[in-house]
């Protein structure tokens, strides 16, 4: 299985607080990362010089619970939206 993945059309800071998530255009994958929320903050944090920029497409807050990607190329899952990156 070959695919290319680009961001979903949302911005990830704004998925918690839509309706119908799944049911939008674009949305291939939509994963829960809620039980690596707090990994992926520290990371973003790390970057120090970089956090600023971050901090304004990601938020702050930590409670960013999903990431939303749509194929580019290659084979859509057979589930849209699938939770998982590596389903066929």
């Amino acid at each position: 299985m070959e695919r290319l993945l680009w961001c979903g059309p949302e911005r990830v800071f704004d998925l918690g607080g839509m309706e119908n998530i799944a049911g939008r255009a674009g949305m291939d994958f939509l994963i829960d990362i809620s039980s690596y929320r707090d990994k992926k903050n520290a990371a973003l944090r790390a970057h120090r010089t970089q956090y600023p920029g971050l901090k304004k497409l990601f938020g702050d807050d930590s409670t960013t619970a999903l990431e939303a990607f749509r194929v580019a190329w290659g084979s859509r899952p057979r589930t849209i939206p699938a939770a998982d990156l590596f389903i066929e």
